[in-house]
């Protein structure tokens, strides 16, 4: 990100005005007039208003003088081009004056010593434009709170330290419109934050060396996601890997059928598990996928269950017999919401394309598939080409094309059959559609819901005998 803080002091620029010695307060006669024009006291002392060219030619004084020093109001002139004017005390440039630089900077505020030193306002010109700070100073640094406004437009305000913002403190960036109150440390956003833009992306969480680190929680508009989670470089850690379908449970409500759900008691009888080829799933043309029956899943890619320590002494008959009882899939994606997942309906059943024969290892003469090969090399995974569907089927007019998940699982609810459509088997194709960041950052493999789509509703033993009708055929 740009930073406002880039077009920095050069504190080399601003050091203290050395003004060589006490301005020749003891000059006396020919050579005190020589160099000063103006007023005396009795003691032959510079006293009252005057000029003095002093034995530097690059200075050159106008204004007060008490007791042959340059106390009061005053203006010093450099040989550069440079100038300062304000107040003096005991010949230094002490309090509240105005300098100037022949390259275009300026300071208006407080001095001491002839440093910028409390409160002021410095510009300076910049590429993009007047670079305009303005708060404490400290030894011709920006020190202290203070409000930084770059060139293009970018503002911090906050706190500074050696000239860069360092804690806390709000940015606001002119060309995106990202704004940022946070932890800085040496010009960076470092340690918690909240970040948020105009097109409706957030975050809030933790930062590290400008990028959002640690723990977080975040919402990036153009994909529609919110995640909340693990960061690491900008970057959302858990993403999802795999997608399930889960139907809803066939258990028997009222003595009958599940709600919603044709067929489903007679399916789940004969062991057969509902939305797939050997027991589609019934649904009657005109009509939606009822209501709770078909849910996607969202999963994190599996991590295997760490090792436990070793036994300790006289624990080992406790745990001898245990094992690791846990399926090899991943987390429900539970920490996600508003990833988009695209349905659409698709005539007959998906076919695998045959795989490609390879050579076995060793052997030119033999061949094998790839997941012969794979077989035989474990830990290497299979990586089967995409199946092949049939013509698509248009739905109903008005019928939702897109669900999006819900912590991890979206329900497939008010897709329709279109009410023209043949009865026969059909497949209906679920896949992660998720645009911007997070679909960049990696979508999910499709899924499918196997349909038998039939005319008209009839009686649910019906609808269950054709179910198992439509096994048998298989």
């Amino acid at each position: 990100q740009p930073q406002p803080h880039q077009a920095l002091l050069n504190p080399r620029d601003m050091t203290t005005l050395d003004m060589t010695g006490r301005l020749g307060s003891s000059l006396r006669g020919t050579e005190l007039m020589a160099r000063h024009r103006g007023a005396t006291n009795l003691e032959g002392l510079r006293h009252g208003p005057g000029s003095y060219s002093f034995s530097n030619s690059f200075f050159g004084y106008q204004g007060d003088f008490v007791a042959g020093e340059m106390h009061g109001v005053g203006r010093l002139a450099m040989g550069d081009g440079g100038n300062y004017e304000g107040d003096f005390v005991d010949g230094e440039i002490t309090g509240r004056g105005i300098r100037a630089w022949p390259d275009g900077r300026r300071y208006e505020g407080q001095f001491v010593l002839g440093e910028m030193d409390g409160e002021g306002t410095h510009t300076a010109p910049g590429p993009d434009g007047v670079v305009t700070y303005q708060g404490k100073m400290a030894s011709n640094r920006r020190e202290g709170h203070g409000v930084l406004t770059g060139g293009g437009g970018d503002v911090f305000e906050g706190e500074f330290r050696r000239n860069r913002p360092h804690g806390r403190g709000k940015q606001s960036l002119a060309v995106s419109g990202e704004c940022y109150d946070g932890e800085f440390i040496d010009g960076t956003r470092h340690g918690s934050g909240v970040m948020s833009t105009p097109a409706g992306d957030w975050y809030r969480g933790w930062w590290s060396r400008g990028l959002m680190h640690g723990e977080g929680r975040g919402h990036d508009a153009e994909s529609g996601v919110t995640y909340a989670g693990e960061y690491a470089l900008g970057r959302a850690l858990a993403v999802p890997s795999s997608m399930e379908v889960a139907l809803a449970p066939a258990a028997v409500i009222d003595g009958g059928e599940p709600a919603g759900v044709k067929g489903a008691t007679a399916a789940t009888a004969e062991g057969l598990a509902m939305g797939t080829v050997g027991a589609p799933l019934v649904v009657v043309a005109g009509e939606a996928i009822p209501s709770g029956v078909v849910n996607v899943r969202v999963r994190l890619p599996w991590r295997p269950t760490p090792a436990p320590p070793p036994p300790v002494a006289g624990e080992e008959e406790v745990m001898a017999g245990e094992e690791d009882t846990g399926s090899c899939i991943g987390e429900i994606a539970s920490h996600e919401t508003g990833r988009s997942l695209r349905c659409s309906l698709h005539v007959g059943l998906p076919e695998q394309p045959a795989l490609e024969p390879v050579a076995a290892s060793g052997s030119a003469d033999v061949h094998a598939t790839t997941a012969a090969v794979a077989a035989a090399k474990p830990g290497i995974e299979t990586v089967l080409p995409p199946l092949v569907y049939g013509m698509e089927a248009a739905l109903a007019e008005g019928s939702v094309a897109v669900v999006l998940t819900s912590e991890g699982v979206a329900a497939v609810e008010g897709v329709v059959i279109a009410s023209a459509t043949e009865p026969g088997t059909y497949t209906l194709r679920i896949v992660d559609a998720t645009p911007g960041r997070y679909g960049a950052l990696g979508r999910c493999p499709e899924v499918s819901v196997v349909l038998e789509v039939v005319v008209e509703a009839r009686e649910a033993g019906g609808i269950a005998a054709d179910a198992v009708e439509v096994t048998k055929r298989r």
